[in-house]
């Protein structure tokens, strides 16, 4: 079965019964995927931004390289929270750069083929799991997956309670648009809390 990280900076992959899709928009950590992965065949790495629709965008990348972003840091938000997470400091932007972003239903018409090529079954290659982190523009992406989404049987999604960056959609969005395609949110995992519930990782299953 394929499993498909997105923001795929910190993967982990220690399986080698299923295919891995990993896709990292930041050149850097790209590289640092393709030199950890090189020599395991079943992961493949793509150096690819996601989004709704094919788009020109901006990255925003900050000083805390984990903090960036295609949205703008919402300082004023990020400002109330208690404590240092108040300080905006880490999330200023210190350059950005030009991106060509797909919807994620195109990439994967023409990755699904070539694994066919290699000798796949269909059966491995239904998408069992799903895993987005990409700081605000997780529910883009979620659209761009188009009708694969049907065919996800879970989704680990980071959702944020509080729009720390600009226009970013937020957990109730996420829930309601998975729920058509009959993924049910189960619980939260890892949930963070600056002063207030900030964000979580959010699991969702297929509904039987």
């Amino acid at each position: 079965m394929i499993k498909i990280d997105v923001g795929a900076a910190n993967a982990s992959v220690t399986d080698s019964q299923n295919i891995h899709l990993l896709f990292e928009p930041s050149a850097n950590e790209y590289l640092g995927l393709c030199s950890r992965y090189c020599n395991t065949p079943n992961v493949f790495v793509f150096n690819t931004a996601l989004w709704d629709k094919k788009e020109e965008l901006k990255l925003n990348i900050t000083k805390k390289q984990e903090c960036s972003s295609i949205f703008e840091p919402d300082k004023e938000v990020i400002s109330s929270f208690t404590g240092p997470y108040s300080n905006t400091d880490r999330f200023e932007i210190i350059k950005k750069i030009d991106i060509t972003a797909y919807p994620l239903s195109t990439v994967l018409s023409e990755i699904i083929p070539k694994l066919k090529q290699l000798g796949l079954s269909d059966e491995e290659l239904i998408i069992s799991e799903l895993k987005i982190d990409t700081q605000g523009s997780e529910y883009e992406i979620l659209v761009g997956m188009g009708v694969y989404l049907h065919d996800v049987k879970k989704l680990i999604c980071e959702v944020e309670f509080e729009p720390i960056y600009k226009g970013q959609k937020l957990f109730e969005d996420v829930k309601n648009y998975v729920s058509s395609y009959g993924l049910e949110f189960t619980k939260h995992k890892r949930q963070v809390s600056w002063g207030r519930p900030v964000f979580a990782d959010a699991i969702f299953e297929k509904v039987k």
